[in-house]
Formats: structure tokens, sequence, C-alpha cells
């Protein structure tokens, strides 16, 4: 549940809850474990703030 909420406000550009999400991937809370997607959404607001 917490990561649904988490990709909802990522995709409203919320650097925290990316962050968050990311987090949570890379720790396997709220699902599958998973090495590939955290540092997506970890680096999605860094991004953001470049451009």
């Amino acid at each position: 549940m917490a990561a649904k909420l988490y990709e909802k406000a990522c995709d409203r550009e919320n650097a925290l809850s990316c962050n968050n999400l990311g987090v949570m991937y890379d720790n396997g809370e709220g699902g599958k474990q998973d090495y590939i997607k955290p540092p997506n959404f970890i680096k999605k607001p860094a991004m953001e703030e470049l451009l």
C-alpha cells in the first residue's frame, strides 16, 4: 500500500517520495526485492533538479 502511494507522489515529482520508494524496492519492502528499480527512483528527483 505504501509503495503505491509513494509511486503516485513520485509521479507528481515529490522528491522525498521518489527516494522512499527507491529505498523500499531496495529493501524488498512492500513487494519483491529489486536492485534495478531503486537507482531509477532515487536519481529521478536529482535529474529533475538539473532541468
